[in-house]
């Protein structure tokens, strides 16, 4: 699902522009993904500048709202791509706050390397957002630069591009964690638990009595344990050790 807003201030005069703040494009965008979306699936969000503010807003609607479905939205937020966010370009900015933090999600920064002109003349060359703005500082968002200006930190030549490589990188291992994370559901888990339950599943451990002096020490005193504890020669086990017997035979490799 791709989602924007218009953010040009000036238009023609037969055009209006779209007159929205940065609150009621995340409202906007709240309700969009609680209309749209399958409830329950993982999302990643990818955002370029402002986007960003208008992603941590709508994630904070979500954690605040009384709606169950607008709840998932932010309980199912797996990771948060930001792309030269300003995250501290204003106090009214600042105040909205890093939900993500309360959430166990990703977050990937991206920050721009060139200034927006290319020219190096004094501000003609600074960066539209700074370093200091576009970081969350944390060091889990391992933010990296793309050598790019701001415009075009998101707009690549082709697949061989250095920061088309970086960003769809970062979105292949996050589509990868999102799988791996959610192989199987939390009913699918507990059913497979409660499968596995008996009546006095834990009583055994109660009438375990305590090994005798040494036992088992006898197993450190042989060559495969010695070669395995070396680690020499490595390809003969492959740093396995294996102890094995017949079920209900004792402790006996």
């Amino acid at each position: 699902m791709t989602w924007g807003y218009d953010s040009t201030v000036v238009k023609g005069v037969a055009t209006p522009v779209d007159k929205s703040n940065i609150f009621a494009h995340a409202r906007d965008l709240l309700y969009a993904l609680d209309r749209e979306r399958p409830p329950g699936r993982p999302l990643i969000f990818v955002t370029h500048s402002l986007g960003g503010i208008v992603v941590k807003e709508m994630l904070r609607r979500s954690e605040t709202s009384e709606e169950k479905s607008v709840q998932d939205i932010v309980e199912s937020t797996q990771a948060v791509v930001f792309l030269g966010t300003p995250h501290r370009r204003s106090a009214e900015l600042a105040a909205l706050g890093d939900v993500w933090r309360h959430y166990n999600f990703r977050v990937k920064t991206f920050q721009e390397a060139l200034g927006f002109s290319g020219v190096d003349i004094g501000p003609l060359n600074e960066k539209v957002v700074p370093d200091s703005s576009s970081s969350l500082d944390d060091l889990r968002e391992h933010a990296e630069t793309i050598h790019a200006n701001h415009m075009n930190i998101v707009r690549f030549t082709d697949e061989s591009d250095p920061g088309y490589r970086k960003v769809g990188g970062e979105i292949k291992r996050l589509v990868g964690f999102v799988v791996a994370r959610s192989k199987y559901t939390n009913e699918e888990i507990t059913g497979c638990m409660q499968s596995l339950s008996f009546r006095d599943l834990g009583a055994r451990q109660h009438y375990i009595k305590d090994a005798c002096e040494n036992t088992c020490n006898w197993l450190f005193d042989t060559s495969t344990y010695r070669i395995w504890y070396r680690r020499q020669p490595l390809s003969d086990h492959c740093g396995l050790f294996w102890l094995r017997g017949k079920p209900g035979s004792g402790s006996r490799p």
